[in-house]
């Protein structure tokens, strides 16, 4: 017996393009092949830049580290040289002191000046010159001038205000303008008055004047007695200040009178 076919179970043969042709195969495998791709590729860049490293990482370190110790070495120099001109705007001026007798022999050895240590020899010394100053006269406009305007850098500022009165009723420069000889002045003794400190003190001056006239005779010869009262300050760090009063002595008076024989 035949069975009969239903339309349902015919069977429709491929056509023929569709033999021989590959299937298109989609799927994980593509995307596998992509990431071992880029894979290999990153462990190409990974091996050349070990291989890199390893060649020139020992170079860039060392050149690093050269460039940071040569910052360092000029940084220390700049400091250095910054502290050299801050020293040399500090001038350093330390004065000594060296005792020496009536034949200009060293008696003691040099000490540094510092205020408050040095013997009475300097201290009478200091306030017999400036004595001598104020008193003597020469006739000769420029060296009297020099010498009694030396006389306010040692005094503050009550007694340069006295002192510029002293010299405006007794003219320093009386011995030129009245055709006189010069005046001398012999300091016969300089002695502490009352309580002398490290401090400051009173010396009594006694002191004797010769007036000439203008052929050089002997006119007049007169004996003063004067008190110098003083402090002591700190020595000054002051090149300018140190030429004219290196102990620091400063005079905060200064009265006198004439003694009759």
């Amino acid at each position: 017996m035949f069975k009969k076919k239903t339309p349902g179970d015919v069977q429709v043969p491929d056509s023929p393009q569709d033999h021989g042709r590959p299937q298109d195969q989609c799927g994980p495998q593509d995307h596998n092949s992509g990431d071992t791709a880029k894979s290999k590729d990153l462990q190409f860049y990974l091996t050349a830049r070990r291989e890199w490293l390893e060649r020139y990482g020992d170079y860039i370190a060392s050149a690093k580290n050269w460039r940071m110790a040569a910052f360092g070495a000029i940084g220390i120099a700049a400091l250095f040289g910054a502290g050299m001109v801050y020293e040399a705007d500090r001038v350093h001026v330390v004065p000594y002191v060296v005792e020496v007798n009536h034949l200009g022999d060293a008696v003691h050895l040099a000490q540094a000046v510092q205020a408050g240590t040095y013997n009475m020899p300097v201290i009478r010394h200091v306030v017999a010159n400036w004595v001598h100053k104020v008193r003597e006269r020469i006739p000769a406009v420029a060296a009297e001038k020099q010498i009694y305007q030396s006389t306010y850098s040692i005094v503050d500022g009550q007694e340069a205000e006295r002192l510029t009165a002293y010299y405006q009723q007794h003219n320093p420069y009386s011995a030129y303008v009245k055709n006189n000889g010069g005046r001398t002045v012999e300091i016969v003794s300089v002695l502490p008055e009352g309580q002398v400190t490290a401090k400051g003190g009173t010396q009594q001056v006694q002191w004797r004047e010769t007036q000439y006239n203008d052929s050089g005779q002997v006119k007049w010869k007169k004996n003063y007695e004067g008190m110098v009262t003083y402090t002591i300050e700190p020595v000054s760090n002051n090149p300018r200040v140190l030429r004219e009063d290196p102990f620091g002595i400063v005079i905060q008076s200064f009265v006198y009178n004439q003694v009759t024989q």
